[in-house]
C-alpha cells in the first residue's frame, strides 16, 4: 500500500514536470510579458488545488498574499516598462519569504530581521531541497517493479548522469568541430538547443516543485531560533550617549541648513563652481544614505537595550525612546533637504528614470521610519519587520498604477511648454508604458515639435505572444488609428527640424 506521503511526492512531481513542460513553452526564446502572468496564475492554481484536495485551510495573512502576488503577477502583462518588471519580481520575491517566514512562528506579528533573512535564504535553495525531499519519494514505486538492487542503482546512476552528459556534452560539441560532426552524424537534432531546452524546462520544473513543496510539505526545523538569545544586552547609558551624540552632529547640519533655507537657489548662485546637477547629486544620496544607516542602528539598539527590559530602569528606557524620536524627526527634516534638492535638480533639468526612481526609495525609507515610530517606539517592535515588508509591497503596487515612464513623459512635456529643452532621445529610450500619453499631447498640441517621438516610440506588433504586454498591445493600436501618428507621418518637418536642433 502507497503511504500519503510518497503519493504527494508523486503528485508533485508530476505537476511539477507539467510546470517545467509549460514554463519550456512560455520562456524559451520569448522575452517577459503575459508569459510570467500566465505561470504565476498556474501555479498558484496548482497550490489552491492540492489544498483544497488535501482539505487545508488556508490562513488570513496566507490569502492575502496570494491576492498581492497575483496583482504584481497581472501587471506584468500591464507595464511594459524593465525597472518596474523587475520591482514586481521584487515583490513575488518578498512574498515568497514571508510565506517561509509564517512556517517559522505560525505567526506575522513574530517576525525577526535575522529571521527573515534566513527566509529569504531558504527560498534561494528552496528547488535544492524540494528535489532532495521529493524525488526519494516520487521514485519509490521503482522500487517495487524492479527488484534488483543492482538495477535499482544503475537506474538512480543514470538519473544523475543525464543532466551532467548534456552539460559536459554541449561544451565538447562547442569546443571542436569534428566531434561536432561525429555527434551530429549520431543524433540528427541540434544538441545546443535540445540541451537550451531541457536546461529550460528543469529550470521551471525545479522551481514549480519547490513552489509546491513550500505550501504543502515544508515544515520548520525542530530546533527552533531563539533570536532574544542571540542579540546582546547593552548598558542603556552607553546607547543614550552614543545617541545624544548622533542627535548632536544632526543638530549642528540642521542648523547650518536653515541659515540659508536648506540651500538651493541662493546656495547655488552664491557658490563659485557648484552646479544644480553637482549640487543634488553630491547632497541627495548622502541624505538617504544617512537614513538608510541610521533606521537598522536604531532598531538594532532597541532590540539590545530592550531585549531583557529588567535589565533597564523605566527612566533610562523613556530616556532612549525620546532620543531616537528626536533622531527620526531630525532624518525627517534632512529628507525633506533632499528632497529639495531632487526637486531643484528636476525643475532645473528633467525627470529621468534614475532621479524619479531614487525619490521613489526615498520615499520607501521615510515610510519605514514612519513605520519604525508607530511600532518600535510604541513599544510594538515585533511588528516593525511585517509592517514595512508590506509598506514595501504597497509602494510597488502604487508604482504599477502610477505608471512611472508615462509621469516622467508627461513632467518632461508640461517643462517643454514652459520653454524648457528636453532630451527626446532619452524619452524615445522609455517603454511603451508612455506611448499613449505621447501620443495625446501630439493630438492635443499639433503645432508641438514631438512627431520625432511619435514615429520613433511606436510598438511592434512581431512579438512573440508570450512576450505581449498590454502597453505594446495599446502603442500598435495607436499607431495605426491615432490621427496624430498619421500626421506626423505625412508631415515629417517636425522630425527634420528636431534633428537640426539637436545638431546646432
Amino acid at each position: 500500500m502507497m503511504e500519503i506521503k510518497e503519493k504527494l511526492s508523486m503528485a508533485i512531481f508530476g505537476t511539477g514536470l507539467l510546470g517545467g513542460l509549460i514554463g519550456r513553452y512560455l520562456f524559451m526564446g520569448a522575452g517577459a510579458g503575459i508569459n510570467f502572468t500566465v505561470y504565476v496564475f498556474m501555479v498558484i492554481g496548482a497550490v489552491l488545488g492540492f489544498r483544497h484536495v488535501l482539505k487545508r485551510n488556508t490562513p488570513l495573512i496566507s490569502r492575502v498574499l496570494i491576492y498581492i502576488a497575483l496583482f504584481f503577477a497581472f501587471f506584468i502583462a500591464v507595464r511594459d516598462s524593465v525597472v518596474v518588471f523587475n520591482f514586481n519580481l521584487l515583490g513575488l520575491a518578498i512574498i515568497a519569504t514571508m510565506a517561509i517566514a509564517l512556517e517559522f512562528e505560525g505567526s506575522v506579528y513574530q517576525f525577526h530581521f535575522v529571521r527573515l533573512l534566513r527566509c529569504g535564504f531558504r527560498v534561494l535553495i528552496m528547488p535544492v531541497i524540494a528535489l532532495l525531499d521529493i524525488l526519494p519519494g516520487a521514485f519509490s514505486p521503482l522500487g517495487i517493479v524492479v527488484k534488483d538492487a543492482r538495477v535499482k542503482s544503475v537506474l538512480k546512476g543514470l538519473f544523475w548522469a543525464l543532466p551532467l552528459l548534456l552539460i559536459f556534452g554541449s561544451l565538447l560539441v562547442s569546443s571542436d568541430a569534428r566531434f561536432a560532426e561525429f555527434t551530429a552524424s549520431l543524433i540528427d537534432f541540434d544538441v545546443f538547443t535540445l540541451s537550451n531546452s531541457l536546461m529550460i524546462t528543469g529550470f521551471w520544473m525545479a522551481v514549480t516543485m519547490a513552489i509546491l513543496f513550500a505550501a504543502l510539505v515544508y515544515k520548520t526545523p525542530p530546533e527552533k531560533f531563539d533570536i532574544s538569545e542571540r542579540i546582546p544586552v547593552v548598558d542603556g547609558i552607553v546607547l543614550i550617549t552614543m545617541l545624544g551624540c548622533i542627535n548632536l552632529l544632526f543638530c549642528c547640519y540642521i542648523a547650518i541648513q536653515f541659515t540659508y533655507f536648506f540651500g538651493g537657489d541662493a546656495l547655488v548662485h552664491n557658490t563659485s563652481g557648484l552646479t544644480y546637477s553637482a549640487y543634488a547629486r553630491n547632497g541627495f544620496w548622502d541624505l538617504v544614505w544617512v537614513a538608510m544607516i541610521a533606521l537598522p542602528l536604531l532598531y538594532l539598539a532597541d532590540c539590545m537595550l530592550f531585549n531583557r527590559v529588567q535589565n533597564e530602569s523605566e527612566k533610562i528606557q523613556n530616556v532612549f525612546r525620546k532620543l531616537a524620536l528626536f533622531t527620526v524627526i531630525a532624518i525627517f527634516i534632512m529628507e525633506g533637504s533632499a528632497a529639495h534638492r531632487m526637486y531643484i535638480y528636476v525643475r532645473e533639468y528633467q525627470l529621468t528614470e534614475l532621479r524619479f526612481y531614487s525619490t521613489w526609495y526615498m520615499c520607501f525609507i521615510v515610510s519605514a521610519l514612519f513605520t519604525f515610530v508607530a511600532t518600535v517606539l510604541k513599544g510594538k517592535r515585533e511588528l516593525f519587520i511585517i509592517s514595512t515588508a508590506f509598506c514595501a509591497l504597497g509602494f510597488i503596487a502604487l508604482l504599477n498604477l502610477i505608471n512611472p515612464d508615462a509621469l516622467i513623459v508627461s513632467r518632461n512635456l508640461a517643462q517643454m511648454e514652459k520653454g524648457h529643452t528636453i532630451d527626446q532621445h532619452y524619452l524615445n529610450r522609455l517603454s511603451h508604458d508612455a506611448y499613449p500619453d505621447i501620443v495625446q499631447y501630439a493630438q492635443a498640441h499639433p503645432k508641438s515639435k514631438i512627431c520625432f517621438l511619435v514615429l520613433e516610440g511606436r510598438g511592434t506588433s512581431k512579438l512573440a505572444w508570450q512576450s505581449w504586454t498590454w502597453s505594446n498591445f495599446r502603442a500598435v493600436e495607436l499607431w495605426h488609428e491615432s490621427p496624430a501618428v498619421k500626421r506626423c507621418i505625412e508631415n515629417k518637418d517636425n522630425v527634420k527640424e528636431y534633428h537640426d536642433d539637436s545638431a546646432r
